[in-house]
């Protein structure tokens, strides 16, 4: 074989090794931001329920720690909407979906609408 036919060869090969790992990484990487943004979504669903049901005195402040979590993701996400709600996330260095956030999220509802 030439050696430029075994040039052609390895690139060709190496050519396609780059691309099947980019591949799999934009594969992983938009299937976290899909599922991440599905969790907020999913959680801002829920606690405009509940803050609905707040308005309507169908619900008080004995709400679990789960509830307080999505009510506080729905407050946020109307003071700062979309890619504003993750860059303040960012900007706290509260990495989506941890235990910090889930508590900021907690807090913030408690104090805004039970007054601590």
């Amino acid at each position: 074989m030439k050696p430029s036919t075994v040039i052609l060869l390895v690139l060709a090969f190496l050519g396609f090794a780059l691309i099947s790992f980019i591949f799999v990484q934009n594969t992983f990487f938009l299937s976290t931001v899909i599922r991440t943004d599905d969790h907020t979504a999913r959680e801002v669903a829920e606690g405009k329920a509940f803050f609905e049901q707040m308005q309507s005195k169908e619900k008080s402040c004995d709400l679990s720690d789960g509830q307080f979590a999505a009510l506080g993701e729905y407050y946020m996400e109307q003071m700062m909407p979309g890619d504003a709600h993750k860059r303040a996330h960012e900007m706290m260095g509260l990495a989506e979906g941890s235990e910090a956030e889930e508590q900021f999220h907690i807090n913030m509802a408690r104090s805004s609408y039970c007054g601590g």
